[in-house]
């Protein structure tokens, strides 16, 4: 391979080698590299489109480009059961989702069927960030003024900011936030600045949200973002999406290189106790997270 057939190299006199070294390499990451790790991601689960998008009746998956965005939703509709997945600490400690719903699967033979990752953690300690109840356990008291979801077994999930009650009794709670939608609304120029937030968490990135119809049904989103040809969303575009799909009420959850949506590999016609990512994480690769909400497939009690 002749260095001065490289597009883009150049390979005047003078040049530092520094440079043409660097050139080298990225021209071996873009030609070689890739090439080669692609089919591999592809065959991994990771940018894999599902085969089947309605493997149980009352839920749907759909992949669809908005705001120059791939976005991955579900809709869960009645009757369903949601839980919790936590890594085996819960209150710090990160692991990736995928691995969480196994461990569901295995130690509890739940079979989860569609999960999207939840809490905010803080990247030095890998502790969450917010309230958090597990199994009527709460692991986590901080009484964090940001949106949040409420989960009891079998009942459609609720929305609030239920630390200032101080004793909402739910099987599960997670703190998330900015809140994205509420009845019918877009209110997060409202939330940003009552939670707290930065205006700049506003800009275009990688997303995870969960909303509720008024029938119940639960919806998933997750955005791709932080990549060529995927912008990312900004959260007024994420509350239309939710909008879009009849949701009363949405809230945001931990995005960037952590959003995350697991399928089961009935999606893909595979076996049910496979854990796809079916979206393309920013890092290239799942990232381990703080907890995941999980859609289950159990009988009911």
């Amino acid at each position: 391979m002749r260095v001065d057939s490289i597009h883009g190299i150049n390979n005047s006199i003078g040049t530092p080698p520094r440079f043409m070294i660097i050139d080298i390499l990225n021209y071996l990451k873009r030609n070689i590299m890739l090439p080669l790790i692609l089919p591999l991601a592809l065959a991994t689960g990771y940018a894999d489109t599902p085969t089947i998008e309605r493997p149980y009746e009352n839920l749907t998956y759909t992949k669809e480009r908005s705001h120059a965005t791939t976005v991955h939703k579900v809709a869960v509709g009645w009757p369903y059961s949601l839980e919790l997945v936590i890594n085996q600490d819960g209150r710090k400690g990160l692991d990736r989702l995928s691995r969480m719903c196994g461990r569901l699967e295995e130690k509890e033979g739940k079979n989860a069927l569609v999960a999207v990752n939840g809490s905010y953690f803080d990247p030095p300690t890998r502790r969450v960030i917010g309230t958090l109840i597990y199994r009527r356990m709460r692991l986590i008291n901080e009484k964090w003024d940001r949106a949040q979801i409420g989960i009891e077994d079998w009942k459609a999930p609720e929305f609030g900011y239920f630390f200032r009650a101080d004793g909402a009794s739910f099987d599960y709670l997670l703190t998330g936030g900015p809140y994205l939608v509420n009845n019918g609304e877009n209110i997060v120029s409202t939330s940003i600045e009552s939670e707290r937030f930065s205006k700049q968490k506003n800009r275009p990135n990688p997303r995870t949200g969960i909303g509720k119809r008024a029938d119940g049904t639960v919806v998933m989103i997750v955005a791709d973002g932080r990549r060529e040809a995927e912008r990312g969303l900004s959260l007024d575009e994420l509350a239309e999406l939710f909008i879009n799909e009849k949701c009363e009420q949405a809230i945001n959850l931990d995005g960037g290189g952590s959003s995350t949506m697991v399928l089961s590999g009935e999606f893909y016609g595979r076996e049910k106790t496979e854990n796809i990512v079916a979206n393309n994480p920013s890092d290239g690769h799942e990232r381990a997270v703080a907890n995941g909400i999980v859609v289950v497939q159990q009988e009911k009690k």
